[in-house]
């Protein structure tokens, strides 16, 4: 397995959260984690089974084990001594069981039919509609432990750029059969998708989503949101200066490029800024009620605090002024907190980009850092006809509190390269160590 770019060091200073504001400084040093790196590799064999997928999702599901939830998961035959791979099809969704101390591929789960004259194949989780398909972005545990799995219902088929449906909750009933039921979760609105990543605090759950409605005036301040609330008005005279207007439409993206039929879609490009956004739920009540879901927004007077989702027949979602955390938000990422430095953060790949970045931030509200490097991606993974996106974070995998597992995946439109290069369509996995000094 070629080794990813040689060792990123990077030093760099944010404020810290305590009372003397001491600045604390942040040493990485990020390099591949070889010896994770097998637990993600595809098993050779002719028959049909896990080769690639993407977005892999995380969480621990005790004594150290682990469940991972795969999109758009390329089944087929993998030969280790030519390095090609035969894909016969895809299904939208799989997942993963990782014994404790494992260090070689999971035991990949797959179900539904996967045959060569069909070329996508619903998946391992199916909604009711079975016209649609899910994407699993992010999980977690209610206060009783069952497993919630949180998924945008999308339009099939869809070979490139699909038309998100909805919002819906996989609850697992039971972990050993994968039986499990499913939910619609309020709030979906058209060009806002959440939570594409979930941090934990306690009882308390925040959702961090993406609204790419507003994505051009993302308001992340009260002075900002005054302005863009003037602004609104002015062209809008009929709106009443009491009511925080609803974002704007933004255009359509622009067209995609033709894709295999077995290929899975790149990422958007950037044709707007992407608004991160947040709500939160208490863990209690995951899966069992809804009326107590709020969203970080602004009142009138551009004061952001926490307000309740209003009903569907008052406006639902669209009748909030959402508050943005910050711009250019990442499709899929994760949200986590770190003890060592008592810190939020969360990651992100820009689109045709090979930088791994992070951001930092006391609160999850905010006010969060400006990206920083977190790693520079290398060949093969980004190049002329490769790409890579679908950072995330995964706990489970740290051996120390200084230590942050990430796996991002590189993808490519011409179906010869992922044919032909194992590494490629396959999760690959970074080591981030730091140390940091209060100055």
């Amino acid at each position: 397995m070629a080794r990813l770019a040689s060792l990123c060091n990077i030093l760099w200073c944010i404020l810290s959260s305590s009372a003397n504001s001491q600045e604390l400084s942040l040493s990485f040093s990020t390099q591949p984690a070889t010896d994770l790196q097998p637990i993600f590799d595809p098993v050779p064999g002719n028959a049909s089974h896990w080769i690639g997928a993407d977005c892999v999702t995380s969480i621990a599901s005790g004594n150290r084990s682990a469940v991972y939830i795969f999109q758009d998961t390329r089944v087929g035959a993998y030969e280790v001594r030519t390095g090609k791979r035969t894909t016969r099809c895809i299904s939208h969704n799989s997942i993963g069981l990782l014994a404790p101390g494992a260090r070689e591929p999971m035991h990949h789960l797959l179900r539904g039919e996967c045959s060569a004259d069909r070329p996508a194949t619903n998946g391992f989780f199916w909604p009711s509609n079975r016209t649609n398909f899910y994407w699993v972005e992010t999980s977690s545990r209610d206060s009783r432990g069952v497993l919630h799995l949180f998924a945008q219902r999308m339009s099939s088929p869809c070979a490139v750029g699909c038309v998100q449906k909805g919002i819906e909750l996989i609850s697992i009933v039971n972990e050993t059969t994968w039986e499990y039921t499913t939910q619609r979760v309020p709030g979906f609105t058209r060009g806002l998708t959440f939570p594409t990543a979930i941090g934990e605090a306690g009882n308390t759950l925040y959702l961090l989503g993406r609204d790419s409605r507003a994505a051009r005036s993302c308001a992340t301040t009260a002075a900002a949101w005054r302005a863009k609330t003037r602004s609104v008005q002015r062209g809008r005279p009929s709106t009443p200066p009491s009511t925080p207007p609803s974002p704007p439409i933004a255009p359509p993206p622009p067209p995609s490029p033709p894709s295999s039929p077995l290929a899975p879609s790149p990422p958007s490009p950037p044709s707007a800024a992407h608004c991160a956004i947040l709500a939160r739920l208490p863990r209690s009540d995951l899966g069992q009620r809804w009326d107590r879901l709020e969203f970080w927004s602004f009142d009138a007077s551009g004061v952001a605090a926490w307000r309740e989702l209003p009903s569907e027949s008052a406006g639902g979602v669209s009748a909030l002024a959402l508050a943005s955390l910050f711009t250019h938000a990442a499709p899929e990422t994760s949200l986590d907190y770190l003890h060592s430095i008592r810190k939020w953060f969360t990651l992100s790949i820009p689109f045709s980009s090979n930088e791994l970045l992070i951001r930092f931030a006391d609160r999850p509200t905010g006010p969060w850092s400006k990206p920083r490097l977190l790693h520079r991606i290398s060949h093969p993974w980004v190049t002329k006809h490769t790409f890579a996106y679908t950072p995330k974070h995964h706990r489970e995998l740290s051996a120390s509190p200084n230590e942050l597992i990430v796996t991002f995946v590189a993808n490519s439109l011409n179906e010869s390269i992922v044919a032909s290069d194992p590494r490629i369509y396959v999760p690959q996995a970074l080591r981030v160590r730091m140390s940091s000094v209060r100055a």
